[in-house]
């Protein structure tokens, strides 16, 4: 390799360090806006042959990037606007960036998970700033620098894998109670405070050990509908609601399933 292509190589290592650093940064605000989403509950089989709660999201952006060429690069294209500084022409391109987002949360909260995952991508993002920076000014170390980005983004992507695959799933099936897996936006549930993850032990002072029995229990008194919670914090508390006698249904809770109780 040549003096100018080594030379070449690092400024483009450079490059790619900030154009990271942005990208990532971009992608950690838009991560706020999936606090407003209810992730999709589903059923996960264990290796013992259990079923525990999980909790997976999804997204896709598409954001336009605005990068800065040389005018020589856009020659061939006779109506592609240029500017001109002194002797210098460039140009401007507009380019569309997919960013996808796709996380599964096991053990771990997906509020808390969200977080989790904003505070390594701006960590990540902080990294190849400050690499990028350091490289301007020793211009050598520019591929190695991406290189230690890159190593380092797989190293925690790493960990945190394994973390949320030995830890204990947060929502189980339990002798007695049921274990709340979603909450529907806009719900006397959510009015409530009720989350996920946490446990109604009982309805109208009757206890729940299944689905069927959480709902026949509302209905004995839905006007006054009054839930005993275990909260997060291991620590009960009292919720209540008024209903009308049909609407029931309408509380706006999800529930593991009788299989999931069962384990069939």
């Amino acid at each position: 390799m040549t003096l100018d292509q080594s030379m070449s190589m690092n400024e483009l290592a450079v490059s790619l360090l900030f154009i990271g650093a942005i990208l990532l940064m971009g992608e950690s605000i838009l991560l706020l806006h999936l606090k407003k989403r209810s992730p999709s509950p589903y059923l996960k089989k264990t290796a013992r042959g259990r079923y525990v709660g999980a909790f997976r999201m999804k997204q896709l952006w598409v954001v336009p990037l605005l990068f800065v060429i040389p005018g020589d690069w856009v020659d061939g294209l006779p109506y592609w606007p240029q500017l001109a500084y002194g002797e210098t022409s460039f140009s401007f391109i507009l380019f569309p960036y997919v960013i996808g987002f796709q996380r599964q949360w096991l053990s771990t909260y997906p509020n808390e998970g969200l977080q989790i995952e904003r505070k390594r991508l701006i960590q990540l993002s902080l990294i190849a700033f400050i690499l990028g920076v350091i490289s301007l000014m020793y211009m050598d170390i520019a591929i190695y620098a991406l290189a230690m980005v890159g190593l380092f983004a797989v190293i925690r992507s790493f960990v945190a894998l394994m973390k949320e695959r030995k830890d204990e799933a947060f929502v189980k099936p339990l002798n007695e109670g049921l274990p709340i897996v979603g909450v529907l936006p806009n719900s006397p549930a959510e009015q409530m405070g009720l989350k996920i993850g946490e446990v109604i032990r009982s309805v109208n002072q009757q206890i729940v050990y299944d689905e069927k029995g959480f709902y026949e229990a509302v209905q004995k008194n839905a006007a006054h509908c009054r839930l005993q919670v275990l909260g997060r914090n291991q620590e009960i508390r009292l919720e209540q609601t008024v209903l009308f006698e049909q609407d029931h249904f309408k509380l706006g809770l999800l529930f593991m399933t009788e299989k999931a109780t069962s384990g069939k």
